[in-house]
């Protein structure tokens, strides 16, 4: 793996906080704007820096060695981007003391999960998508630090006596509570104990004669809490096929936020154009601790064979298209095509 390549695997690697802040939309915009007004290619720059391979006093000589700029144009090129860098390290402080909070949170929140379960299910569920997406990573980040607490949690939630409708519900023979306790072992009589799939779930809300009369407000919670309950007690085979920035225990709808439609200005062949779609994602580890080792090269037979062009065009094909790592690639292929 030549030098390049080595670089963006390394810089793929850091945790998703980084990858976002530096090669996402804000950091982007800005960054061609430089561009545009200097005529150069900064993307893989914002690489070298964020990986430390490149110090803030050596970046007017990168930048007159790499573009053959003036010094004068060097030195204010350098001033707004360190400006830019700045700022996405002003953001990167934020999202790292938004995570330094959670886990103040969650190393104290043993108590607070056992009550959640306990008293809040209803409300939770109830709540916004944020509000839900916060508690998830707080239950996913306090499971993962108190394993023990599982089982405890499954039986709480089992034994759960907050009212999800208001219609009593019949169970071997007799009326009882609408519960949570209660629905769960409704739908377990009808349905088993197996993990189940939507067409099971929506069978049970359309069919059952306990769910008949519910009104659809009433049944769409019960849906939510039978999701739950699967989520749940069926973890980790509930979130398979799932990503894991897409994981739930409580059950929320996403809604996708599609940004305008930008030109990829960071690669001036205008070879493509992308969307920029900021995703919901658990909050990553800090910069200091990567989430995992750098990719592995893409080998062949031929690979012995490979010019740095092949090397670099065939690396490309492991980056999504508008990720800054594809950016930088493209640049530098562009870069050897002009040279040949």
């Amino acid at each position: 793996m030549n030098y390049f390549a080595e670089c963006l695997a390394r810089f793929q690697a850091m945790p998703n906080s980084v990858r976002e802040v530096f090669g996402g939309a804000e950091t982007y915009i800005a960054i061609k704007k430089i561009e545009e007004a200097y005529k150069v290619q900064l993307s893989f720059l914002v690489i070298l820096v964020v990986l430390g391979e490149l110090e803030e006093n050596d970046i007017e000589d990168y930048l007159i060695a790499k573009f053959k700029v003036a010094p004068e144009s060097a030195k204010k090129i350098k001033e707004e981007f360190i400006k830019v860098f700045d700022n996405a390290f002003d953001r990167l402080s934020q999202i790292e003391a938004s995570q330094s909070n959670l886990n103040n949170k969650t190393s104290a929140g043993k108590e607070e999960l056992i009550n959640l379960f306990s008293k809040r299910l209803i409300e939770s569920l109830k709540a916004d998508a944020d509000t839900i997406f916060s508690l998830n990573v707080f239950i996913f980040k306090t499971l993962d630090q108190e394993p023990e607490l599982g089982e405890k949690i499954i039986n709480i939630l089992y034994n759960n006596n907050e009212l999800v409708t208001s219609e009593r519900l019949i169970y071997e023979d007799k009326e009882v509570a609408p519960s949570i306790s209660n629905w769960i072992k409704d739908f377990i009589k009808v349905n088993g104990s197996d993990i189940f799939d939507e067409v099971v779930l929506a069978q049970y809300l359309s069919n059952s004669n306990n769910t008949k009369k519910l009104e659809p407000e009433e049944k769409d919670l019960l849906r939510k809490t039978l999701k739950l309950y699967r989520n749940l007690v069926f973890y980790p085979d509930s979130m398979d096929n799932m990503a894991p920035e897409d994981w739930q225990i409580i059950p929320y709808e996403k809604t996708e936020i599609t940004e305008p439609e930008f030109k990829d200005a960071l690669d001036d062949s205008s070879l493509a154009e992308e969307k920029i779609k900021p995703e919901l994602k658990v909050i990553p580890k800090s910069i200091s601790k990567p989430q995992s080792k750098p990719a592995a090269p893409v080998t062949s037979p031929e690979k012995k064979d490979l010019n740095p062009l092949d090397e670099l065009e065939q690396t490309l094909l492991k980056y999504t298209p508008g990720s800054l790592e594809y950016k930088a690639l493209t640049q530098e292929i562009i870069r050897l095509k002009k040279t040949k």
